[in-house]
C-alpha cells in the first residue's frame, strides 16, 4: 500500500499534517486487510511518528498501535 509509505515520508521529510492526514487514509484503507507488507508499512511510519512530540502525530501512534496489536 502506497499510501502507508508516502505517509511516512511525509511525517519525516515533509508536511506533518499530511503525513498524518494519509496515515488515517491508509489505515481506513487497509481495515479488515491481513497483509504481511501493510503490517511492515504501518511499523515503519510507526518508528518514523515516534520523532514527533506533536498532538496529531501522537494520536496517529495510538491508533497505529492499537491496529498493530491486533494485527
Amino acid at each position: 500500500m502506497g499510501t502507508a509509505k508516502l505517509a511516512t515520508l511525509e511525517v519525516l521529510h515533509g508536511d506533518r499534517d499530511e503525513g498524518v492526514a494519509l496515515a488515517h487514509r491508509a489505515l481506513n484503507l487497509g481495515d479488515g486487510m491481513r497483509s504481511a507488507r501493510l503490517a511492515d508499512d504501518l511499523r515503519r511510519l510507526r518508528g518514523a511518528s515516534t520523532r514527533h512530540a506533536y498532538a496529531p502525530v501522537q494520536a496517529l501512534q495510538q491508533r497505529l498501535d492499537s491496529v498493530l496489536t491486533s494485527a
